[in-house]
């Protein structure tokens, strides 16, 4: 990180260090606060947000400094707590939260921490949304916002460096492979990395095979897996990849759904690239990105612009309608819209109906029309 962002930082009376990447935010994190020299601790103190409010954080830093030219106020675990005030909906002046963060006086620095909460994906899902609610209050504030964000190309490099600072080896491919896994984040590749050091142990070379063995990879790339095994015609290894995210997700498990609608989505975004002649790998034309929703293809990474291109080349429109009519057919069953069965047996089936496509088979999922009158009768 750049020294000008810690100036930056320190230039302002509330900052929030918050984004996917794990790894630049505790940089930042350490590097402000040695530059604020407060070794002593003095003149800093310590909240959990959940356990305190803003109020507590304008009172402590509004204490005046003994030692240090700033009280510095430290709140970590920001996402464990909504900013949300039933007498105030808007991030306005009049917000008690903005209120409180805009009184910080120029003596006094509060510095927020969005930690990572980890938990299922209802849990992730709140945390980026407390995320988004996070950073309207501090803007309102006239505060900073730190956004760090997960660059894959940035991660492959920072693997490729890491490995040979162990004296291994790591190839390219491999590396770009276990970026992908794990969703290019820096902090989640360097720890699967060590567990690739100890694999191989006195083996210099870390290959693609070792990470396909080690890497725990993401939901979304075993997302984007189970739809690969569906396009190429392994059943078997489809309901597999299936399985394992019916284990990973537990009761949230119907949001697997929404992960293969995003594939198909992109997918659908792909053969309309396939028709203006685009191709993944370059730049996209003006045209064709005017024609996107936001957020669009284009602004995917490499590696799922690839996965949705491939789908794309082996899925014609009607096979993709069809498949989003599974999508949706699945969805109002798990919702208990139509009748259905449990829920690992309803996307059992659907990845079933879902292979029948990809086969040239005709799914057999009736549409939302042809559904009303059983509807009608539940």
């Amino acid at each position: 990180m750049s020294k000008d962002i810690v100036a930056r930082a320190l230039a302002h009376r509330v900052v929030l260090i918050c984004g996917d990447e794990e790894v630049l935010r505790t940089d930042a994190w350490r590097r402000i606060l040695r530059e604020l020299n407060d070794d002593d601790g003095f003149d800093r103190e310590s909240f959990t947000a959940d356990k305190s409010k803003p109020g507590d954080w304008l009172g402590s830093a509004s204490q005046i400094p003994f030692l240090a030219p700033r009280r510095t106020v430290l709140v970590r675990h920001l996402l464990r707590k909504s900013p949300q005030d039933a007498s105030r909906t808007r991030y306005d002046d009049k917000h008690p939260a903005v209120m409180a963060l805009a009184q910080v006086p120029e003596t006094g620095l509060v510095l927020l921490m969005a930690d990572d909460e980890g938990g299922d994906r209802e849990k992730r899902d709140q945390a980026a949304k407390y995320a988004e609610q996070w950073t309207k209050v501090v803007t309102a504030a006239k505060g900073l916002v730190l956004e760090f964000k997960s660059n894959p190309s940035e991660t492959v490099r920072s693997v490729m460096q890491a490995a040979d600072a162990a004296d291994k080896t790591i190839k390219r491919d491999a590396a770009m492979l276990l970026a992908e896994m794990v969703g290019g984040k820096l902090a989640r590749a360097l720890a699967e990395l060590e567990k690739c050091i100890l694999y191989v142990g006195d083996d210099p070379v870390i290959s693609s095979d070792v990470v396909k063995r080690v890497v725990i990879a993401e939901s979304d790339y075993k997302a984007h897996q189970l739809v690969q095994a569906i396009t190429t015609g392994h059943t078997s290894d489809a309901m597999l990849h299936l399985r394992q995210l019916v284990a990973e997700e537990g009761r949230n498990a119907t949001g697997i759904v929404s992960y293969l609608a995003m594939i198909f989505k992109s997918a659908w975004q792909a053969r309309l690239g396939l028709e203006m002649n685009q191709r993944n790998g370059g730049r996209f034309s003006t045209e064709f990105v005017d024609l996107l929703p936001e957020p669009g293809l284009h602004k995917e990474p490499d590696w799922k612009q690839r996965s949705a291109f491939q789908v794309a080349r082996d899925w014609n429109r009607d096979g993709l309608s069809e498949a989003m009519r599974v999508l949706l057919d699945a969805d109002c069953r798990l919702k208990g819209l139509r009748p259905g069965q449990s829920v690992p047996d309803t996307l059992e089936t659907m990845v079933l109906q879902l292979s029948r496509i990809a086969k040239g088979h005709h799914s057999g999922v009736p549409s939302l029309g042809d559904a009303r009158e059983p509807l009608l009768k539940l």
